[in-house]
């Protein structure tokens, strides 16, 4: 299969629109590389638009789908709009410790990439990264620098939340640690909450593990969110996007294309803190939110109390078909599902559990778009066909986009 991203700067490459951006000004590294994580990052974003949407055409009809895809919905922010961003850190052979992002070298390589302002997201977040880089350098730091997995930044445009992901924490790196953290909530009045968690060394920076592991260092417990008119707190541990200028006009798409009643149970699968539960609540008969995170199950419930809405449960389950079988009532009735996995995708059987209870409707988002074809497939083998396909520019300026695909049954 060829991959959207590959189709995508093929495009990119053809294309004859203006560059209005020199990648140098903002993604040369401190030593004059060029990250090229953000291939359409000096286009004007309505020109990356145009692309994307033939490239997203074009990958469509390569894999034989059914359906068309209807036109991107813009995420208001082009640029700067990251709300979650995080940095690796890098060892090299001679002891030198880098904060960097993540890149592909052309060999398949995994480089280190220490930009110095990464346009996709705020300037401050670039400033922080960098006042943790000469932290971790400095004789105070190296200690926590021989510990230190990953940094993260969640939150909104006007506060954010920092979590520094651990292998370990002994005396030297805690007293460190702790240093940096006082020094950081002088230095950044826009950090509301600084975090640690520890964990094995691994690739993801973070994982299940690190649910025991939280520690709070400074600040308020919870992020705080706005959407759909409701107020909403939830866990740093929680999943939640990375594009919050586009999560309004992501849940008013929802609204749209799954044309709710009152009549209706709706299961919000991997609902993380129930933004999609508690949004839809009002349209519907009752909700069932399923997420595997203590955490954002934790969020999710105190949401529903905040906002005073009494027809939504939630379940702290991994979403598979036994646990599906376990929670949904004996009897079928008129029944919606919202499902919102991980990159990589539904567990084995749950498309299946689905189908077989004959779900009305099925709105089925996704964050990685080469997973499309195969999860369609297990649908349309099972009786769905694709009523809508609504991509969402969730990730300008990357070779990436979130796609809400409509299901019924035949």
């Amino acid at each position: 299969m060829t991959s959207f991203a590959t189709i995508f700067r093929h495009a990119i490459r053809s294309s004859a629109f203006q560059r209005v951006v020199q990648k140098k000004d903002f993604c040369q590294t401190y030593h004059r590389e060029q990250c090229t994580i953000c291939p359409a990052i000096d286009l004007k974003y309505k020109d990356e638009i145009s692309v994307k949407e033939k490239s997203f055409l074009e990958f469509w009809k390569k894999n034989n789908l059914s359906g068309s895809p209807e036109k991107i919905v813009f995420s208001p922010l082009g640029r700067a709009y990251r709300t979650v961003s995080k940095r690796r850190v890098f060892r090299g052979k001679g002891g030198q410790v880098l904060l960097g992002l993540t890149d592909i070298s052309e060999s398949g390589w995994v480089k280190p990439v220490d930009v110095k302002v990464c346009p996709i997201e705020p300037a401050s977040h670039a400033s922080i990264y960098n006042y943790v880089q000469q932290f971790i350098v400095s004789r105070d730091g190296r200690a926590l620098a021989d510990v230190l997995s990953h940094v993260i930044i969640k939150g909104s445009y006007d506060e954010y939340w920092i979590i520094f992901n651990l292998s370990d924490l002994p005396q030297p790196a805690n007293s460190g640690l702790n240093r940096l953290s006082k020094n950081m909530s002088k230095e950044f009045k826009v950090i509301a909450g600084l975090f640690y968690t520890i964990e094995e060394q691994s690739k993801y920076y973070l994982s299940d593990k690190a649910q025991a592991n939280f520690k709070k260092l400074f600040g308020k417990d919870e992020i705080f969110q706005k959407a759909c008119e409701r107020s909403f707190l939830y866990s740093p541990l929680a999943f939640s996007q990375t594009n919050s200028s586009i999560i309004d006009l992501m849940i008013a798409k929802v609204s749209e294309l799954m044309q709710f009643n009152k009549e209706e149970l709706l299961y919000d699968l991997y609902c993380g803190y129930g933004l999609f539960g508690l949004c839809a609540a009002k349209e519907v008969k009752a909700v069932t939110g399923i997420e595997i995170s203590v955490s954002a199950i934790r969020s999710a419930v105190q949401n529903s109390k905040r906002n005073k809405i009494d027809n939504i449960r939630f379940v702290a389950e991994n979403v598979t078909a036994s646990s599906l079988k376990k929670i949904f009532p004996r009897e079928s009735k008129q029944e919606l599902v919202i499902l919102d996995p991980p990159r990589n995708g539904t567990n084995v059987g749950v498309i299946e559990f689905l189908a077989e209870r004959r779900i009305q409707k099925a709105l089925h988002l996704f964050c990685e778009v080469d997973l499309i074809p195969q999860e369609l497939k297990r649908w349309t083998k099972n009786g769905y066909h694709i009523k809508r396909v609504v991509p969402l520019d969730m990730f300008p300026a990357t070779e990436n986009i979130e796609t809400m695909v409509l299901l019924e049954r035949n």
